[in-house]
């Protein structure tokens, strides 16, 4: 149940002297944590919570890229943006940050129910942003940043390396934050952060490399206090997270902090979940995939919580793959302010609106529930328009190894027939006794659960649904076809055999 308090029916305008405050209520229990300052709205159709994330290197989108965002519930622009079209120097006319928000300010102007983000790093020092370059080379500020035995700089390349540049190229090469020097902090948040969000018509902020302190490149460094050990680095990002989440909530935008599921063990996860169990933010996964440490981790923090986390969930796909597999694994964790997107890449032309994501599976109906057994554990969800379920199998040759799902996970909507034997019928050309023609097996289970006993007009396997490109085998035995020929249009793509 989600109680927000609005003073509209469709946006949320808290003022600086009265802030509002949502609050989830989970098992009964009033959540500390407040949720994000916009309203997670149903769509009309489909998926809740479909994301996009990407970047325009030339300019502002136009007006074809602004109508390929109308159906997504959160759009985010990454680092990327404008680059290439202003060759990396906006900051010497312009500064980028600035940008990138007026980006985020036109998509929400245009779309005023889509939460929208801009993108400051979380871990390294950018030199197209202005206010970073004015200080990179200054030796007074020489300590803000990570500096290695010889007393330079720590390098890193990813910026350059991402946008085909030389690695030492100067408009692309970047310093590590030194987060151990609170002045370095201050910094940050007030020089950097606190400009962009003092801005409104955007919603929030994407740190990227959030958590990669915890890598450990504080350890080459020269310039970290003496002594300080993991457990110092764990207090410190914890303290830099707080501050910077506080002060998004502050100015009402909301803070997404990009987190990989590696880069901390279950004793560092369980820290930051105490200390930030009241903190506005959102846990960014990027790398997403249907596993069960993947599940079972989310589970943990969106259901199995008070203090619910919101949290946004990025897995690879390429704009002809199917997503059903990780769309699946979201729809079992998913909770309030929980976010799915998939893409081939971070620039615009990565992103296509997938077909499953028009299923109408409609609102949960209760958390996840799982069994586990000997063999591997099983996820099931309910929704008003489907069923969810994932297979979790353990690796027969290491019981160690992370669990994998084993054939794809199922997600059935009957809806696309109506829900009716007949419908079902001359959707997968079923003759009843004689063959199920191109229905799955969820499906299979569906006719046998309401005792289907129909004909399609059309011959076996001859429906609408046995010509989608991932229609399940057919299922006909040898003899003369029965029935005439099927009409119709499909407005959504099979999903493992399945409408």
């Amino acid at each position: 149940i989600l109680v927000l308090a609005k003073t509209e029916p469709t946006q949320w305008q808290p003022t600086m002297s009265t802030v509002l405050w949502a609050v989830a209520v989970v098992g009964g229990c009033i959540s500390s944590r407040p949720l994000p300052p916009w309203e997670y709205t149903m769509p009309a159709g489909g998926i809740r919570g479909i994301a996009w994330f990407g970047a325009n290197t030339t300019g502002f989108e136009n007006e074809s890229q602004l109508e390929a965002l109308a159906n997504y519930s959160m759009v985010v622009f990454g680092w990327q943006d404008f680059l290439t079209g202003s060759n990396y120097t906006g900051e010497l006319v312009r500064t980028i940050t600035d940008l990138v928000v007026e980006q985020a300010q036109r998509v929400k102007a245009r779309y005023p129910n889509t939460a929208v983000i801009s993108y400051i790093d979380g871990l390294r020092v950018q030199p197209f942003y202005k206010v970073n370059h004015a200080i990179m080379r200054d030796p007074n500020y020489q300590d803000f940043f990570l500096r290695n035995s010889s007393g330079g700089y720590i390098e890193a390349t990813t910026y350059c390396k991402q946008m085909g540049q030389r690695m030492d190229d100067p408009k692309c090469l970047c310093w590590y934050w030194n987060w151990s020097n609170d002045s370095a902090v201050d910094f940050y948040l007030n020089e950097l952060v606190l400009p962009q969000i003092s801005k409104s018509g955007f919603d929030g902020i994407f740190f990227d490399g959030s958590d990669g302190w915890l890598r450990g490149t504080w350890t080459q460094a020269i310039n970290v206090p003496t002594g300080y050990t993991a457990q110092n680095a764990l207090e410190t990002l914890v303290g830099v997270h707080k501050r910077g989440a506080e002060l998004l909530f502050k100015h009402q935008k909301y803070a997404i902090y990009s987190e990989h599921l590696l880069d901390t063990n279950a004793t560092q996860q369980a820290y930051i979940a105490s200390e930030m169990a009241t903190t506005p933010y959102f846990r960014f996964y990027e790398g997403f995939k249907p596993t069960q440490a993947y599940i079972e981790q989310i589970l943990n923090e969106t259901q199995q919580t008070v203090d619910a986390l919101p949290v946004i969930m990025h897995a690879g796909a390429s704009p002809f793959s199917h997503v059903t597999d990780s769309l699946a694994a979201f729809l079992i964790v998913a909770e309030n302010y929980s976010y799915f997107m998939a893409s081939a890449g971070w620039l615009d032309d990565g992103w296509t609106w997938h077909p499953e994501y028009d299923l109408e599976c409609g609102s949960p109906l209760g958390p996840a529930t799982v069994v586990h057994e000997s063999t591997g554990t099983a996820y099931t969800r309910l929704y008003t328009g489907c069923t969810v379920t994932v297979n979790c199998t353990q690796p027969s040759s290491s019981r160690t190894a992370s669990p994998a799902l084993t054939g794809a996970p199922l997600l059935f909507n009957c809806s696309i027939f109506h829900c009716t034997c007949q419908g079902f019928a001359d959707f997968y050309g079923t003759h009843a006794g004689h063959g199920f023609g191109c229905a799955g097996e969820l499906a299979q289970d569906w006719w046998r659960g309401a005792k289907c006993n129909a004909d399609a007009d059309c011959p076996c396997c001859k429906g609408p649904a046995c010509a989608l490109p991932n229609a399940a085998p057919c299922i006909c035995p040898k003899g003369p076809p029965r029935g005439g020929s099927c009409k119709g249009q499909i407005g959504m793509h099979s999903m493992s055999g399945m409408p």
